[in-house]
């Protein structure tokens, strides 16, 4: 069994209840990655080591203890004892000497009320930390905040494969909820986020007054217009919390990656500081581009090596800042300004030969703002260093490269590129899975987009042969059960489709009622994930039966179509009244024809 060692340094003494509540919240993930990955996590507290270390002076059995850890927490309240100091001391030191960079320290200081009176020791060692260490250190109200931070590190250091992430206001662990946000530093300060919610609160009053009216049906079409336009609203405020809270978390997992590469700059510092106070007018001061691109000017005329350091900070402090701006809703030029600190960090990246991987971040940004060309433009850039080993670039960052071309060049009606890429993509990942199971999930994927393309392309060998491949690579993972993952429900409607297409009819017809099957269970535990494929099969099924000309059947799954994207529609007018209408006049078409 694998075993990580988190120091709770003895500074918390002033902490008795946060300590315990910490050592409560280790112990519980450590009993789940027991469970599932045969791993331990130990919490390391000085009242749990041997107390005859304490009674014989043996510190430096303690002080190994530091040395052995995998990551060290120091956090303070109100003063900064000398004995803390020295474990300090002892943990820097073994992460400057370590080739592994551990153990990994955290730093932490308690906001104090202004009642309360701070020892002279605590601004000390904050100064000694900044100037004298030049390490990371950050502030918080609830412990919740070092709850996230150790959850992070631990993915980030230890076990890559564990998934973390967030849903609504909880973070969750392999799909299991083990924190809630609320408390978290940058959630509980973001200002942007309190104000979509106390505006969506708003909404929701509205929603909550008109519902039932408009279930009586008693109202004018003023009301409806209003009610729609309220539904839309609310949906769309909805939609913007969850993707704000994403790029919330998307900060915080960048900054344990700062942490764990040990070299954040003092702007980075600052930035992440004012972060988490919920200040992004403040953090985007600090990231300053004028006075980024001064900096990175003066260090250019510097030796060939130095240039190669500073750009790779310069690359990602500008980066940074573009992970702050996805989060600035309230900001109007944040795209024009992206697209500026993007031209800007990519010449960089290109004149120098460093951080190489924003090439990629690049064109992933214009694929989300459908931009193919520019995106593809970027993206041939990034394949000419990803096909030369001089580089170093990962088998799997070029799987991703070359899956992102292959849906470009779907998307740009080049189907034989598209081919290509996705076969390039394939025949990495084949590779992948055979070292790592947490990589199927990608390969099935992979596997539905050629086998789509093939289906568009009237091959249908080779759709039906990797449509299948698809689902037997999807069934055969063992990984947490994937709630949220529509895959089955659209494999199966491709299946069916190309099952029809060839007039294998019963065949199809058992594809399509196993997406729907598949969609009317798990839309009961996250219809966000599956209503819109569950219209999706319909509307696939009874474009089936017109071909076999039973029109009957046709027009009663067009009118379930119709019944399920009337619902979405209320809830997002924009987005789904399209698919609607196209149901609404296949419907029309079938009755005209069963008549």
């Amino acid at each position: 069994m694998k075993k990580i060692k988190i120091f709770l340094a003895s500074s918390i003494v002033e902490f008795a209840r946060e300590r315990d509540e910490l050592e409560l919240f280790i112990r519980n993930v450590s009993d789940k990655f027991e469970d599932n990955y045969d791993t331990k996590i130990i919490p390391l507290r000085c009242e749990n080591v041997d107390t005859r270390m304490a009674l014989d002076g043996k510190q430096e059995e303690f002080n190994q203890l530091i040395r052995d850890s995998e990551m060290c927490f120091f956090i303070f309240f109100t003063k900064v004892g000398e004995i803390t100091r020295q474990e300090f001391d002892v943990a820097f030191k073994r992460f400057v000497s370590n080739p592994e960079h551990k153990p990994q320290i955290y730093v932490y200081f308690k906001t104090v009320p202004d009642d309360v009176h701070v020892d002279d020791s605590i601004m000390d060692f904050m100064r000694t930390i900044d100037e004298t260490y030049r390490h990371y250190y950050s502030h918080f109200s609830n412990i919740d905040t070092i709850k996230l931070r150790i959850l992070l590190n631990l993915k980030m250091q230890e076990m890559d494969f564990v998934k973390v992430e967030i849903k609504g206001d909880k973070c969750l662990v392999d799909q299991v909820g083990v924190l809630s946000l609320q408390n978290v530093s940058e959630f509980a300060n973001n200002k942007e986020l309190a104000a979509l919610n106390a505006e969506l609160n708003n909404v929701e009053e509205q929603y909550v007054q008109m519902k039932p009216i408009y279930e009586r049906g008693n109202f004018g079409d003023e009301f409806c217009r209003e009610y729609v336009r309220v539904c839309a609203k609310r949906q769309q405020l909805k939609e913007m919390l969850d993707t704000l809270k994403q790029n919330i978390f998307e900060l915080s997992l960048n900054l344990s990656r700062d942490e764990v590469r040990g070299d954040l700059t003092p702007r980075q510092r600052e930035a992440y500081r004012l972060l988490e106070l919920g200040d992004s007018k403040g953090c985007m001061a600090v990231l300053d581009a004028d006075d980024i691109d001064d900096e990175f000017e003066r260090f250019e005329r510097e030796q060939e090596m130095e240039s190669k350091r500073k750009a790779s900070v310069y690359v990602r402090e500008h980066k940074l800042a573009i992970d702050v701006l996805q989060t600035m809703y309230d900001y109007k030029e944040r795209f024009a300004e992206i697209d500026k600190r993007y031209e800007k960090i990519v010449a960089a990246a290109l004149k120098y030969r460093v951080e190489l991987g924003v090439l990629y971040d690049y064109a992933f940004y214009y694929h989300g703002q459908n931009e193919c060309d520019k995106a593809l433009a970027v993206a041939e850039k990034y394949r000419a260093f990803c096909e030369d080993p001089t580089y170093g670039v990962s088998d799997y960052d070029r799987s991703r490269l070359y899956s992102v071309m292959g849906r470009l060049y779907r998307k740009t009606d080049k189907q034989d590129l598209s081919e290509i890429f996705f076969l390039r993509t394939i025949q990495i990942r084949e590779k992948l899975v055979a070292t790592n199971e947490e990589y199927k999930l990608d390969l099935a994927s992979v596997y539905q987009n050629i086998g789509v393309i093939y289906n568009d392309t009237r091959q249908f060998d080779k759709a039906e042969k990797y449509l299948l491949a698809a689902q037997r690579t999807f069934n055969s993972y063992t990984g947490a059960p994937q709630l949220d993952n529509p895959f089955p429900a659209r494999n199966f409607n491709a299946l069916g489709k190309m099952y029809a297409e060839t007039k294998r009819y019963e065949q199809a017809e058992k594809c399509f009622n196993s997406s729907l099957e598949f969609c009317k269970k798990y839309s009961q535990i996250t219809p966000h994930c599956f209503e819109f494929y569950w219209g999706v099969c319909l509307q696939s099924f009874g474009e089936m039966y017109m071909s076999m000309g039973q029109y009957a059947k046709a027009v009663q799954q067009f009118s379930q179509a119709v019944e399920v994207r009337q619902a979405l529609t209320w809830e997002n007018p924009s987005a789904n009244e399209p698919y609607l209408k196209a149901s609404q006049e296949s419907l029309k078409q079938a009755q005209q024809l069963a008549d």
